[in-house]
């Protein structure tokens, strides 16, 4: 659930027994009488129906000498998506002698309320009462007498969340029951006038109608009379002439109603209170059916289902009925309902991969329409994540809630990097719609304007924290059909909408190939980092468990499926879009905590099992202890390798070997009581295999280093990096290779602290100059080589001021552990803060020698361009965007990148290039991300542009390191330097491999990174039987030819494959 900020859409909802009375705007049209209308509406709903209402809520709201004229009119039951801002409602009315036969002198005039969340009650401008959330009652007055004139005002408080009205009503005593009917009369009239102005072909003829039809009803003898239930029955009687305007719109138009509720499986609430609001939710659903044979509910996120199977067998089994009945829809297909732009590519398969095979397990089900309706933000390759999944339509909302651009579709194609389209639809009026009958029908006239293509799809029920439809919408859905002109409306599945979609209808739709970005969202890839952190090494850490044991199963080495399974299940479960973006509450965050170390846990001991069976096959014969360095990526890379010291080893001197037993430069660091690591660089390890390397006893003969260091200074063959003394920022960063520096001024690397005005988790928002942090309390040499040369660099900031005697301690701390490697072209940043700010965002910034109009992020299994100008009120409202790895900055055959281990937000306006590193919101979690943060960068400098400088692989070995494996010496049928999988292409990367879901062989998915054709030779290091494309959910396409030991296949840009490869 996001708590939208977005000020300038006031969506309108409920109100079914209401009605805009004389404030109808009927443009140039003919209205009905004035008088006759606002005696109805006095008649039907106390005078409640000219409701006006004003945005703000300032004191004096409730003056009797407030002119409202101005305001704009609504029907009572509106909502309003501004956090923490207030509505004035008002209405007046006066009380006549007699309206026909009927007075109501002498009656009480009671006002019934339910708003969110609260407010206070003011009567001709006193102060009559305040109320909360929930339902409230008061006495406006306790007798009429003719004449009055009560002006009423509301203002209605709303605090985080959507403002609500939920019931506005006014009643007077001894007439409820008669009043309850007239409503249901009088509305369906003024929806007949709704109708005609809005969707008849003739609504000057059908307006005049319908003022011929009120002006009869209040003629007629049975209101002269007081006859209550023969004026009931003359509206029967007067509106019948209205059945060729019902003629009309039901052959024209149609309205498809899917029941639903959003279930966030965690938010304010941990997810064991979830399960019970799934069990809860389902029996209401039920329930339901029972009474309301037509009624069909739909309901997406296998998590959600697997609740149900393990606690409550009997309701699963009762829904397994229900989709046998034409009852039940399953929606969305996914694990869970993910953030749309955090998980990595591979987990975004997986949640289709696990939530669709789910269903078709379970349900035999295999759903079709894509489910994300409260995500915060959609990135531009889910077209084809969901397609190739087999999706054939997309259910989304809040696009629409931009501030600076109105999104020009409302039902369209959304075309993914590699042209791949999916007709995509935006809800109108989000996920919790209650079927109020004037929304229903503005919703067709706004698709009028829009498609004219006379279909609507309406999702309706009580949503976040369960509920679903309710019984109150479906009578009023049964009231709306009873009007005596509405169009057409059916409760149907959401599958249904996008089946009706004719030809003809997919000819109209317009194509947006671009991503689907939020501007009320930006904090979400920044909230809760140590979350994101996790999320990123899980992701990480079960895709090398994955491989590794993949490999290991060529040599009768069980692959552990159901472990696998186990880790992906946390995984994706702590992707779902409130916990992942950050914007739960604390005790979400304490839980996952523990969830991600167990399954890190188990994936780093998978990881070891497997290596541990394949180093059994390897002839590690030799002096000393053999070191397996595995590689889980898909082509020969140079990177560093760790070896774990005990606390007997790390004071011992100990030399690394390479295959011809000739020393390699290792260096010792992270010393400490319990252990230490030692580091060396692996060179040229294959690609999806193994290099064998020796740790033996320390040898005398030096090893060769390329690094050279002062303490302010340091260099390798391609890099040479200076810091300022006085600064702590890099003033230097000289690419050695192409000659020419890479900062434009001598400030890289600067940490700034802003003030951000989003105090809440979803946004983020800053106008004021950063605080720079070039003031460096400590620098210092604290690693000299011969692997790794270090500067660490001490940075402080003070945010409220402290007690005497130290008021000017700071409050927050950063230390920089700034390298140079021997042999590698980049500089590492490895940075531990001290996190304890309020409402601030810490950025971290480069000041490039590289001009470009357009900057490339990565995004899952893809990258996208974006603008470092603003020229458009759109490009200056996404000075926050959302990346996975990288960002990089190129132009005229250079360029640089921003590689990082856990964060996900950067901005590059101009040439400055940033990346957003930490924020303190205060709502939800007042805490959240207070405390002790780990983070890593790397400045990347390189010739050529992010294709040809291998950005994608430089990524991915940032955060994929080597495996390392000590392992005893003996014989075994592998050498010592082996490659199980090579792929020929340097734009290709086989990025998953892993045994297939169901049936043999393994499964190998690619993706094109550079946009462009060409082909890529897969080759194997043994024979294979045969080889077929399979979707991204494993269900075969087509047969791929194949040689004996490999294949070899076309790939288009920007486009995903997958195979499944059999071996003999």
């Amino acid at each position: 659930m996001r708590i939208s900020t977005t000020g300038k859409h006031l969506i309108l909802l409920m109100g079914v027994l209401y009605f805009f009375s004389s404030g109808w705007a009927l443009g140039a049209q003919k209205r009905p009488s004035q008088s006759s209308m606002e005696l109805l509406n006095l008649l039907a709903f106390g005078g409640v129906g000219q409701l006006k209402y004003q945005m703000g809520g300032e004191p004096g709201g409730e003056a009797v000498s407030v002119d409202d004229s101005a305001w704009p009119c609504t029907f009572p039951g509106f909502k309003w998506p501004n956090p923490n801002t207030n509505v004035w409602l008002r209405s007046s009315v006066t009380v006549p002698e007699k309206i026909g036969g009927f007075s109501l002198v002498g009656r009480r005039m009671t006002l019934r309320l339910y708003i969110d969340n609260g407010g206070d009650v003011f009567v001709n401008g006193a102060l009559l009462g305040s109320f909360e959330w929930g339902p409230a009652e008061f006495v406006l007055s306790e007798r009429l007498q003719a004449g009055d004139r009560i002006v009423l005002a509301v203002r209605a408080v709303n605090r985080p969340g959507w403002g609500k009205v939920s019931e506005f009503s006014v009643t007077f005593s001894g007439m409820a029951e008669f009043q309850a009917r007239l409503q249901d009369k009088v509305w369906g009239l003024l929806i007949a006038q709704r109708v005609a102005q809005k969707l008849s072909d003739r609504p000057e003829h059908w307006l005049a109608e319908i003022e011929k039809t009120t002006e009869r009803l209040m003629a007629c003898k049975e209101l002269q009379n007081g006859d209550e239930q023969g004026f009931l029955a003359a509206f029967d009687r007067e509106s019948a002439n209205l059945n060729a305007l019902q003629q009309e719109v039901k052959k024209k138009y149609k309205l498809y109603c899917a029941g639903y509720s959003h279930m966030d499986l965690a938010w304010m609430w941990p997810w064991e209170e979830s399960v019970e609001m799934v069990r809860n939710t389902t029996e209401s659903v039920f329930n339901i059916m029972e009474r309301f044979p037509d009624f069909k509910y739909s309901m997406g996120q296998a998590h959600a289902y697997e609740w149900l199977e393990l606690y409550d067998p009997k309701l699963f089994a009762q829904i397994r009925e229900k989709i046998k009945q034409g009852k039940w829809e399953i929606v969305g297909g996914q694990w869970v309902e993910p953030d749309g732009n955090l998980p990595s590519g591979e987990s975004f398969v997986r949640q289709s991969l696990y939530g669709k095979r789910y269903f078709r397990n379970k349900f035999g089900v295999d759903v079709k329409i894509g489910w994300l309706p409260d995500s915060f933000g959609f990135n531009w390759n889910l077209p084809q994540i969901l397609s190739r999944s087999g999706y054939t339509g997309f259910v989304v909302t809040r696009v629409d809630l931009n501030d600076s651009r109105d999104f020009p579709h409302r039902l369209f194609w959304w075309q993914g990097p590699d042209g791949s389209k999916l007709a995509t639809y935006v809800m109108r009026d989000g996920y919790m719609h209650d079927l109020t009958g004037e929304q229903l029908v503005d919703f067709i006239a706004e698709e009028k304007k829009e498609l004219n293509i006379g279909k609507e799809l309406v999702l309706y029920g009580v949503g976040n924290h369960g509920g679903g439809p309710t019984m109150a919408m479906l009578e009023r859905a049964l009231r709306a059909q009873a009007a005596p002109a509405f169009p057409e409306m059916t409760l149907s599945y959401a599958e249904d909408f996008f089946n009706a979609l004719s030809t003809q209808d997919r000819g109209k739709l317009h194509t947006w190939s671009s991503e689907l970005y939020l501007e009320s969202m930006r904090g979400c890839y920044t909230s809760q980092a140590k979350t994101k952190k996790h999320n990123r090494q899980s992701e990480a850490l079960i895709q090398t468990a994955e491989k590794a044991s993949a490999l290991a199963g060529l040599y009768d080495y069980d692959y552990p499926q159901e472990n696998v399974f186990s880790v992906w299940r946390t995984v994706l479960f702590n992707q779902f879009h409130d916990i992942l973006p950050g914007t739960s509450i604390n005790s979400v965050y304490q839980n996952n905590e523990k969830e991600y170390a167990q399954s890190e846990q188990l994936s780093r001991l998978l990881t070891q099992r497997a290596l541990e069976s394949l180093a059994q096959h390897i002839d590690t014969r030799g002096p000393g202890e053999a070191l397996v360095i595995f590689n889980p990526l898909s082509w020969s890379r140079t990177s560093p390798a760790v070896v774990e010291l005990n606390d007997l080893e790390k004071d011992k001197s100990w030399s690394v070997l390479d295959e011809e037993g000739n020393p390699v430069a290792s260096q010792v660091i992270d010393q400490t009581p319990l252990g230490a690591k030692l580091l060396f660089i692996a060179r040229e390890v294959p690609s999806l295999g193994y290099k064998t390397y020796r740790l033996a006893a320390k040898r005398s003969q030096s090893s060769p280093s390329q690094l050279a260091f002062t303490r302010t200074d340091m260099e390798n063959r391609f890099l040479r990096i200076r810091l300022d003394p006085e600064t702590g920022l890099l003033s230097e960063v000289f690419d050695r290779s192409s000659q020419r520096a890479v900062l434009s001024e001598p400030k890289g690397n600067m940490l700034q602290v802003l003030i951000d005005e989003a105090h809440d988790a979803w946004n983020l928002n800053y106008s004021q100059p950063p605080v720079n942090l070039d003031r460096p309390r400590e620098i210092s040499l604290v690693e000299f080589g011969p692997v790794r040369a270090t500067l660490k660099v001490v940075q402080a900031y003070q945010g409220k001021k402290r007690e005497e005697p130290t008021p000017d301690f700071p409050t927050s701390f950063f230390t920089q552990y700034i390298s140079l490697y021997d042999g590698l072209p980049y500089v590492e940043v490895r940075n531990q803060a001290s996190w304890w700010e309020e409402h601030k965002v810490l950025k971290v910034g480069f000041p490039l020698n590289v001009h470009a109009a357009q900057a490339r992020y990565e995004i899952p299994y893809g990258s996208i361009t974006r603008p470092t100008g603003s020229t458009t009120r759109f490009e200056k409202a996404r000075f926050e965007v959302p990346a996975q790895r990288w960002a990089d900055l190129s132009a005229d055959g250079y360029g640089v990148s921003l590689i990082n281990d856990c964060k996900y937000g950067y901005d590059v306006k101009g040439h400055v290039m940033r990346l957003t590193l930490l924020r303190s919101s205060t709502y939800p979690d007042p805490s959240a991300d207070k405390g002790f943060h780990d983070y890593s960068y790397i400045l990347y400098p390189h010739a050529g542009d992010f294709y040809q400088a291998g950005v994608v692989q430089k990524s991915s070995e940032y955060n994929e390191p080597l495996q390392v494996l000590r392992a005893l010496a003996h014989k075994g049928e592998l050498s010592r330097r082996h490659s199980f999988i090579t792929v020929e292409s340097d734009h290709v990367i086989l990025n998953a491999v892993k045994k297939a879901e169901e049936g043999e062989g393994w499964i190998l998915r690619f993706y094109e990174t550079a946009g462009k054709e060409g082909t890529a030779a897969v080759r194997f290091d043994r024979s294979i039987k045969r080889v077929e494309e399979v979707n991204l959910i494993e269900d075969p396409l087509q047969s791929i030819p194949s040689t004996q030991n490999g294949f070899v296949y076309r790939i288009k840009p920007n486009e995903i494959r997958t195979f499944r490869v059999v071996w003999r």
